[in-house]
């Protein structure tokens, strides 16, 4: 009798089954395979509106051929907060040329800008104990890039801007922006400024004002920084009417100074009825007078003043002839040049 229980005592004994009393046989607890939890991804910080596999392996650190079963459950939580709710339970699958390994992949949203830890927790089961690690995710402002044009014909001040998603390596299907405020501003003659918010687009018009006066202009499109997306701007330059200048400048010894206005185009058409400003320096003080081009014969464009100052003959002195734009069909030009006086 006692040699049957001592061997039934060593059969149960293999299947983890004591004996008690007169042989009746009782569960005794298991020992659990020790595992161990690495977390890993590729991007540690990454821009709003992609998505990244974050993968869990879980592994048999005490058995090198048998693989640790069951699922993983992820929760998400903002960085110094702690985890809450019932997170996402991903199952295990094995992982090539490691036998005692398993791991979960589990996508991460880049859904919302801020500083993330993601908690993988293996539960473990009846033979495999628990075990668990933390992947840290920095999601920050997704770039943008704005451009900027102006439809013709410009006088019309109709102006438009797009804002561009600009995708990271990672990804170049991220989403352009939707919502957020781009700044117009016009610099030049007629300068002015505007904005607009976008509206379920990424891009956005704005119609100001016609413009009035010839000349060049620089379009400044600014996109306001939002809770997702960076800062961007864009530029681009276009110009209204004809160039000019001033030519043949003549100065003499009692002040009478003159200049011929004409367009800068290749055909320096002489331009008459235009008022004009010329100006001379004598002695380190810049002297100044008005007139108005002549309209016939040939007087035509030319614009003669007399400046205040001493002007000695044979003497070289700085000159100027300044047009301020009027209209639309000749920009304003500020022209500097010698005369000899005589």
């Amino acid at each position: 009798m006692r040699t049957q229980i001592a061997l039934r005592s060593a059969v149960l004994g293999l299947v983890g089954i004591a004996l008690v009393g007169n042989g009746v046989a009782v569960a005794s607890e298991a020992t659990q395979v020790a595992t161990s939890t690495d977390a890993t991804s590729a991007n540690a910080f990454d821009q709003y509106g992609t998505s990244q596999t974050i993968t869990f392996v879980v592994k048999n650190t005490a058995d090198a051929n048998t693989r640790p079963t069951g699922t993983v459950n992820v929760k998400r939580y903002p960085t110094g907060g702690s985890p809450t709710g019932t997170g996402t339970d991903v199952s295990l699958g094995p992982v090539s040329g490691h036998p005692n390994w398993s791991s979960a992949s589990y996508t991460f949203v880049n859904d919302a800008v801020g500083s993330y830890s993601v908690l993988g927790q293996y539960a473990g089961n009846s033979t495999f104990g628990s075990s668990s690690d933390t992947f840290s995710v920095t999601v920050f402002r997704r770039n943008t890039s704005t451009s900027a044009s102006a439809a013709t014909p410009y006088q019309s001040a109709n102006f438009s801007a797009v804002v561009t998603s600009v995708a990271g390596a990672d990804n170049t299907n991220a989403p352009n922006p939707q919502s957020g405020t781009v700044t117009f501003s016009l610099a030049g003659p007629d300068a002015r400024t505007g904005s607009k918010a976008l509206s379920g687009s990424n891009s956005v018009t704005l119609d100001m004002t016609d413009l009035t006066l010839a000349g060049d202009y620089t379009l400044t499109t600014n996109f306001a920084q939002t809770s997702s997306y960076a800062a961007s701007s864009g530029t681009t330059s276009f110009s209204i009417g004809t160039a000019t200048k001033f030519t043949d400048f003549a100065l003499k010894s009692n002040g009478q100074l003159s200049a011929k206005f004409v367009t800068d185009d290749g055909n320096a058409t002489l331009l008459g009825g235009r008022n004009v400003t010329l100006k001379a320096t004598s002695g380190g003080t810049t002297y100044s007078c008005t007139a108005t081009t002549g309209s016939s014969g040939s007087n035509t464009g030319v614009a003669s003043c007399t400046v205040a100052g001493s002007y000695v003959k044979s003497t070289s002195y700085s000159v100027a002839g300044t047009y301020v734009a009027v209209g639309l069909n000749y920009k304003g030009t500020t022209t500097s040049g010698s005369a000899i006086a005589s």
